[in-house]
């Protein structure tokens, strides 16, 4: 995909907001400027980037089938995102549908004792793409530390 650009995101630690940006190129963008800086041409960059920081919301559905381990058992995340401007069954419709009807036929198998309950909790999370999974994680940061998840699938 010469004209492609991939998706890419800079995360920071620091209490200190980043003082940089970045801009992503497609390979031929790249192979272009390339040539043109190995024929001596020089190159000048400018951006402006009008950009801010503020308190927002993220949309997340959350389910969870409870395990015979009691509430403070360790649980097992499965992921899936959603938010997609073009959802479709390469992309997140895939994922969000595969993880409704696991968690659905979970649910029915158990409740009809086809299936034993699973020991653990397992919570299922729709969250959006990208960044979703790390706002859940963060905003649940002390049962993070505190080792309430055992495993997940995303």
């Amino acid at each position: 995909m010469p004209d492609g650009r991939q998706y890419t995101s800079f995360w920071w630690t620091s209490a200190l907001p980043p003082d940089g940006c970045g801009f992503v190129l497609s390979p031929a963008q790249g192979r272009a400027l390339r040539a043109r800086l190995a024929a001596g041409t020089a190159l000048r960059v400018r951006a402006h980037v009008a950009s801010r920081f503020y308190d927002g919301t993220l949309e997340v559905v959350e389910a969870a089938l409870p395990g015979t381990g009691g509430g403070e058992a360790p649980e097992v995340l499965v992921v899936s995102h959603l938010c997609h401007p073009k959802p479709s069954a390469h992309d997140n419709a895939s994922g969000a549908a595969a993880l409704l009807e696991a968690v659905c036929t979970l649910a029915r198998l158990t409740g009809s004792r086809e299936l034993a309950p699973a020991q653990r909790t397992i919570r299922c999370l729709w969250v959006p793409e990208m960044t979703g999974t790390y706002a859940w994680l963060s905003a649940h940061e002390e049962e993070v530390r505190r080792g309430r998840w055992l495993a997940a699938l995303i």
